[in-house]
């Protein structure tokens, strides 16, 4: 008999730690369950802010696209302003030499005709002298 209660005796103690062992193994599959929930969460999240770097990355990088080619075409707007301002100031110039050139051969000219005249008034030939014609 003695064996007996022995043998339930050890009969129930392995049903209890069966029933233990399963307790166990439930709360650490429940537990392992939950570990994944909050390890894919994490993931999702993590994965939701990369791609909300990213594009942050690619308006900041729109933005410096943009701020380049700003200055791309403000380079070229002034590089034609200053090719239309040399040619205006270059034609500008030519212009002031060929009239102060015409101004100061016109000024020789008239010395020449004045110095005629003065040499037809004062000289000795009377007939061009008197009806005032230059020689």
């Amino acid at each position: 008999m003695l064996r007996l209660w022995l043998l339930l005796r050890l009969i129930l103690g392995l049903m209890l730690g069966l029933m233990l062992l399963r307790l166990v193994l439930r709360r650490l599959m429940l537990m392992m369950l939950v570990m994944l929930i909050v390890l894919i969460v994490l993931m999702m999240l993590l994965r939701l802010m990369l791609l909300l770097a990213r594009i942050e990355l690619l308006r900041l990088a729109r933005r410096i696209w943009l701020a380049h080619l700003r200055l791309v075409v403000a380079a070229v707007v002034v590089a034609l302003i200053g090719n239309i301002a040399a040619h205006a100031t270059a034609w500008l110039l030519l212009k002031v030499r060929l009239t102060l050139a015409k101004l100061f051969l016109c000024g020789g000219d008239q010395a020449k005709i004045m110095l005629g005249v003065l040499i037809i008034i004062l000289g000795s030939d009377r007939i061009p002298g008197a009806l005032r014609v230059t020689g």
